[in-house]
Order: structure tokens, then sequence, then C-alpha cells
């Protein structure tokens, strides 16, 4: 059996104190009566409770199974696999997109799973630190956009929180979505809180206003209520946000110190998929970097949001994951936000908490994300990504660091850069190619290219039409060129050596139209010709002169006419299937006077008679 480094994914529980009395203030009493500045240490409140470090660990070491048990992820659903474990005692717990969840009697060996690993749950006006109170006097407030907290839960009546709850579920077996921790109660305030209540810390009048007050809230719930995640739970509750169409995935939680990207690792490779599918997932980078330097999983995913942890002076706190896999920076240093009020211990009155850890500074993250995907729906999440990253407020060394990413997430610059993705200079909705910096209402038409260039719903305008070039065929037709004029000639000449008397005389249709011998057809005709007929001697040799004149300029002659007028035996010109040649057209009866088409030759056999040559225009 293939094992893992323990991960217990606890809840980094940068989880603050659940702060008495004076602390926990009821809400609609600390509205009116806001208390006297200095009373709370944010900073101090929040270190009390939040976890010191990033190890992972095993169902047997959280309690979440009995000493005689342990639970495994079965990386195959295939029937002989999962029978076969069956056989051996197991129980399937959870069935996965592509895994079963496997409970186990201890130390039994299941070829191909892996000991399933369990991880931890990892305001000052903290949204004015991050420039998201600028966005939101722009009325940008993550309207309608879906973000998934996978956390310990929520209270659902809290008045922070309550109406931007559209569903919920439980992961945790035996569990309903309610928190009995007060960590996932709390994150999801600082994503969309309504700042309905003010509360004075040492800082001053301080109240939970989320970065995204308006976002709609998917609330899974994959930690139990002492703060720890199992692997499959979390991987579960993944699939259940992507299905719910969920735009952004706030995971303030993992395990494990990675130096560099981790995308082998099951919770890094599950974040990757979401991102495939359109779901981007915010995590929090670790709180222990001060003893094992690293970023935890799946925030380490190259596709996903590893957020490191800011104090008030927007410098990185000594215990924050860190390292090449970290990508951003957000406060997560005694923030401000809801809690139950079991937790609190301000039943019937809502509860507030100052709490710290990368698991308060994600999600800041999540809920920017949220406006950066409102007001842009057609990005992409790794888009969305790109827009975080590279509109950060740079902090440390200059550009991507270990200690700091790419610096402070900026929610006024990413909604900029999201409205204008190609940093063009034009913001939608004016531009109509936001991912192509040539195409702007600022460009000027390019012709030929047919792109609209300038966004005026046109293409080319404006453009010169050139003239249609002529075409060889079109050229040839209207050009006689001296090969077409040399095949008419050698047609003309084929033919007539086609039609010699014995050719005449072994066609039985042409020995029928040329029955009277050479000299009577040349009597008649003479004879026609003295009584005035058309072909007279006089304007015959007119005609000939003409039709001579007529094939040096004829615009019809072509190669292809003495292709198809070529001479050929007789018999293949009675042969319908032959290509060799094309049957000549009947010549007109006997006695009666032959019209000539333009560029017809004529010529006189030996016996007098004029014969066609068969140099017709067809």
């Amino acid at each position: 059996m293939k094992t893992r480094t323990p991960l217990f994914f606890s809840v980094f529980l940068c989880c603050a104190i659940a702060l008495h009395g004076a602390v926990m203030l009821p809400a609609a009493r600390a509205a009116q009566t806001p208390r006297p500045a200095g009373i709370v240490n944010g900073k101090t409140e929040g270190e009390r409770r939040r976890q010191k470090d990033s190890r992972v660990r095993t169902c047997n070491e959280t309690g979440l199974c009995a000493a005689n048990e342990e639970r495994l992820l079965l990386g195959s659903k295939s029937p002989k696999e999962v029978f076969s474990a069956l056989l051996k005692g197991c129980h399937a717990q959870r069935w996965l997109n592509n895994d079963v969840v496997l409970k186990c009697p201890k130390d039994v060996s299941i070829p191909g799973a892996t000991t399933e690993r369990v991880f931890s749950t990892q305001d000052y006006f903290s949204a004015d630190q991050i420039t998201a109170l600028a966005v939101q006097q722009q009325n940008i407030k993550g309207s309608g956009v879906r973000v998934a907290v996978l956390d310990t839960g929520i209270d659902p009546t809290h008045p922070e929180i309550a109406a931007r709850i559209v569903e919920q579920a439980s992961f945790v077996t035996g569990a309903t979505p309610l928190d009995g921790h007060g960590h996932g109660t709390h994150v999801a305030g600082i994503v969309a809180g309504a700042g309905s209540a003010i509360h004075q810390d040492d800082n001053g009048a301080n109240r939970i206003l989320g970065t995204a007050p308006q976002a709609d809230l998917l609330i899974g719930k994959v930690c139990n209520d002492e703060g720890w995640c199992a692997e499959g739970d979390i991987l579960a509750g993944i699939e259940w946000a992507v299905g719910k169409n969920a735009k952004v995935i706030n995971l303030s939680l993992g395990g494990g110190a990675f130096m560099s990207a981790c995308d082998g690792d099951p919770m890094a490779a599950k974040a990757n998929w979401a991102a495939n599918q359109g779901t981007l997932v915010v995590a929090a980078a670790g709180n222990g970097a001060d003893t094992t330097p690293g970023v935890s999983t799946p925030g380490c995913a190259s596709k996903a949001v590893a957020v490191g942890a800011l104090d008030r002076s927007n410098t990185r706190v000594s215990w924050s994951g860190n390292g090449p896999a970290l990508d951003v920076m957000a406060p997560g240093l005694g923030i401000l936000s809801s809690l139950p009020c079991a937790v609190a211990g301000t039943c019937p009155e809502a509860g507030y908490g100052w709490w710290s850890g990368t698991s308060m500074a994600s999600p800041h993250v999540a809920g920017i994300a949220a406006l950066v995907r409102g007001v842009n729906p057609s990005l992409t999440a790794d888009e969305t990504r790109t827009v975080l990253t590279q509109s950060a407020y740079d902090l440390g060394a200059a550009g991507l660091d270990d200690s700091y990413g790419f610096g402070r997430v900026d929610a006024l610059s990413a909604v900029a850069r999201a409205k204008d993705f190609d940093s063009d200079g034009s913001p939608i909705p004016a531009d109509c190619n936001d991912r192509d910096a040539s195409v702007s209402p600022l460009k000027s038409e390019v012709c030929g290219n047919g792109v609209d260039d300038d966004c005026d719903a046109a293409v080319d305008e404006g453009c010169a039409v050139p003239s249609p070039a002529p075409s060889s065929s079109s050229f040839s037709s209207s050009v006689p060129s001296a090969s077409s004029v040399s095949s008419v000639s050698s047609a003309s000449s084929r033919f007539s050596s086609s039609h010699s008397s014995s050719s005449f005389a072994s066609s039985s249709r042409f020995s029928s139209a040329f029955s009277s011998s050479s000299s009577q057809q040349e009597d008649e005709n003479d004879h026609e010709d003295n009584d005035g007929g058309q072909y007279s001697s006089g304007s015959r040799q007119e005609r000939e002169r003409e039709r001579e004149r007529e094939q040096e300029g004829s615009s019809r002659s072509s190669q292809q006419d003495g292709n198809d007028h070529r001479a050929c035996p007789w018999w293949n010109r009675w042969i319908p299937w032959s290509t060799d040649c094309r049957p000549q057209e009947l010549p007109n009866p006997p006695n009666r006077p032959i019209e000539m088409p333009p560029g017809q030759d004529r010529e006189k056999s030996s016996s007098g008679q004029e014969r066609d040559t068969g140099n017709r225009d067809r």
C-alpha cells in the first residue's frame, strides 16, 4: 500500500479566538453603540487561535476513524478492484468522479490505494487595504457571481451573510452544513459580508464588509467541527461546486509544504481540473513557513491562486507560506469577520471575531476574483488568474519573488484589467475583441484582412474594391493563341483526310447523305447559283475571304475547340462512351444550301465538291 506524507488538512486555524464578552458584540447593539477604540487588539486576538503549522495528518491522528481502522483513497472505480477491496473487509464510504474513499481494517493492503490525508483549515477594514472599497463605490460588488466556500460549514442566520447564501451541502459523514467550529462562517464573511455592524478595535472603527458583498455563496461543509478536513470530502466538495456553476472556489485549508508547482498531488490535480472546467480555485498558502518553508496543497497547483498573508502595513508575516508556488498576498492578520453565536458565546445575538492566518487572506482574493468575473464574464479561470497576478501591487523584490509572489492583490487594478484584458486602451463593451490588441475602436480599418479592426460592425469599409483580375480562360478565349490557330488548322486537315471517298462509302449514314456523285452535286450547286441561289461564284469568294478574316481574329477559337473537333476513325464517332473524339454534326441533306457558321473552313475535293472540314464552333 502506498502512503503519502500524513496530511490532515487542518483549517489553517488562522482562526481567531472566540472573543468573550465585549469582543463578541451583538450585531444590533454594536451598530448603535460602537465600543471605544483600543478595547480589542485584533492582531493579538487573531494570533491566539491561528493554526501554527501546515503538517498533514491521518484520520487516526485526528480522531476521524477508530484506532483499528484507516481510510484509503482508491484511484479507480473499477468493479474488480472495488470488489477486491470489499472482500478484504473494506467499505466504500464515498464515490467520486474517478476515485473511491474506502474505510478499511487497519494495515490491510489494497493495490492502487493510498492513505487518505487529512488537512486543516488554514478587519481592521481589510477590504480598504486591497482597494476593494474603491471598486464597490463604482457599484461593482460581484452581483450574480457564485463563490463556493468549502470549509467547516456556515451559520445561515448570521445577519452579515444570510442573504447571500444560495445553497448548502455537507460532505462530512453524519453532519449537517451547520458550522460548529466558526472557521467557515468567518471565511464567508470576508468574501460577502454586508458590513452591517460597526466594531472598534486597535485600528479604530471596523466592520465586516466583504470584498464581494453581493456575490452568491455556495456553502460546502468539507471539514468537521474540530477543523479537520478529509481528503475525499474536499475532492467531493470541489466536484459539487463545479457542478453548481461556481466561478470561484475558496479553500482556506491545506497541508504540506511544496517549493514548486505540485500538479502531481491529487488535491492539486483536482484544483487544476476545476480550472479546466471554468472554476478558479483560490487557496491558502499555509501557516508553517517559519518552521517549514513552502506552499501547501492545493494552493501549489499551477492553475490555482496561492495566497499568503500580510499585516496591516503590507509586510509579510513570518509564518505565511512562501516559495516559487506563491502567487499573491492579502491581509491575514487580525481580520474581523462573522462567527456563529455558539462559537462566540453571544447567542441569541450574532457573533464576531478577529482571526489570523492565510485562511483569512485567501477569501479576500476569492472575493476580488468574483468582482473580476462579474465585470467580464467571458474570462476563463486561467485568464482570471492572470488578471489577479498581473494587476497585483508589487511588494518585496521587483517582480515575482518567493516572499510576496506577484505582490498584494489590488481590486481596483484587477477590475480595470478585466475590463481591458488585452491592454489596448479600449475597455469592454466598446472593444469588440478584448483578446486582440490590434482590434479596438481606437484602431484604423486594415484593408483586405476580413476583420472588423475598428469595431464599427463593418469589415474593410472605406477600402477600394480592386478590379477582378481576368482569368486565364477568359483571356485565352478573347485573344487567340498561335497554338489554338494551329490546332484549328491541323484539325481541319485531319478532318478533310478522314472524309475521303472510302470513308464516306463505309458509313451508311454519310453514304445516304452523299449518295449523288460529286459531279452531279456540283451540277446542282451550279444550277442553284445560276438561279440566283445564295452561293454564286462571286459571293462565294467574298464569303471565303470574310471567313479567312474571321478565322484570324475569331474570339471563340481555343485549344479546346481544336481538341473537340480532332479527326478520328469513323467508328469512334458512333461509340457513345468513346472519349477519343466527338461525333460530327450531320451535313445538311442533299440539294439544300449549306449555311456556313462563322469560322468554318471549306475546301474542294478532287471532284470539285465543297466539303465541310469540321471547324465549327460549338
